[in-house]
């Protein structure tokens, strides 16, 4: 478990584990908490960061590497992710999952939980 400060009274947490039942599978549980009110909060419920294609491929996506055979597979509950973006770097790829722009608070925090498995693909 990591957790950082991203400023305005929020916390951003990210736990990344192996389940015992999948161990070729890891899942990460990231959640945007609301922790302080005060000066320049906003209140306890305010608007946050938001974890962009409209289409949430139904909770899976693969992103295959046909050179090497392999697939990264991306599997997530769709009723918690709004968008679905590939960011592409030199030498780097990321498929991240945005969440809805909604209020947070202790009670109501945003989270997305999500695995990736990699896969020989034929």
């Amino acid at each position: 478990m990591v957790e950082g400060d991203i400023g305005g009274g929020l916390v951003l947490q990210r736990q990344i584990t192996i389940p015992k039942d999948m161990p070729e599978v890891f899942r990460i549980d990231s959640s945007i908490i609301a922790h302080k009110v005060g000066a320049g909060s906003g209140g306890f419920s305010r608007f946050s960061l938001f974890y962009f294609i409209n289409i949430v491929f139904y909770g899976e996506w693969v992103l295959v590497d046909k050179c090497l055979g392999l697939g990264l597979i991306n599997r997530f509950n769709p009723s918690a992710v709004n968008k679905c973006l590939i960011h592409w770097g030199t030498g780097t790829v990321n498929l991240e999952l945005w969440s809805e722009d909604r209020p947070v608070s202790l009670q109501s925090p945003l989270k997305i939980c999500h695995t990736y498995e990699v896969k020989k693909i034929l």
